[in-house]
């Protein structure tokens, strides 16, 4: 079940991010998901030979979050990306007035990696920090020569707060 309160850290791309949310998540964080693929765990193997410190507090505040019922919960998921739309055929574009009919469906281009708490500023710039560097060498595919490649269009963080409030009924 899906807590009412956490934070989401949040990479908006150019490409879609459900090819590599776990290889992105893992090199920043040195966390693997739960269902994922040799590349994550080479990534997150790089993140922890670079600052073993780091990816044990990443590993504390990391929480599963199950944001669609028929998925399981991962503390990684792609995410919809604002001012992108999709054809709900695989194709996805900048919305503008001419075409926000055709592309009206939401446009999975951001990563988000979930948090039980607010990560700290130190965190954050980590994770802005080796995302950029991540987008600069390219993510492997599959363990060959050929890399994902995707720009970074913005950061984000988002918190998710959930009130419940009883009304008067008669």
């Amino acid at each position: 079940m899906t807590p009412d309160d956490f934070y989401m850290f949040v990479i908006d791309t150019n490409s879609y991010s459900g090819n590599f949310e776990r290889e992105v998540c893992a090199y920043i964080t040195g966390q693997v998901a739960e269902v994922s693929s040799s590349d994550a765990e080479d990534q997150a193997a790089l993140a922890l030979q670079a600052m073993p410190e780091v990816v044990k507090e990443f590993e504390d505040l990391m929480l599963d979050v199950q944001d669609d019922p028929d998925m399981y919960p991962s503390f990684v998921a792609n995410w919809p990306t604002p001012g992108y739309g999709s054809n709900g055929r695989g194709k996805e574009v900048k919305l503008t007035p001419e075409n926000k009919d055709e592309y009206h469906y939401p446009a999975h281009l951001s990563v988000a990696i979930f948090f039980s708490e607010r990560p700290s500023d130190k965190l954050i710039a980590i994770m802005k920090k080796r995302a950029l560097h991540l987008r600069a060498i390219g993510i492997p595919w599959h363990s060959n020569t050929r890399l994902r490649v995707f720009a970074i269009e913005n950061f984000r963080l988002l918190h998710r707060h959930v009130e419940y409030t009883e009304l008067e009924i008669k």
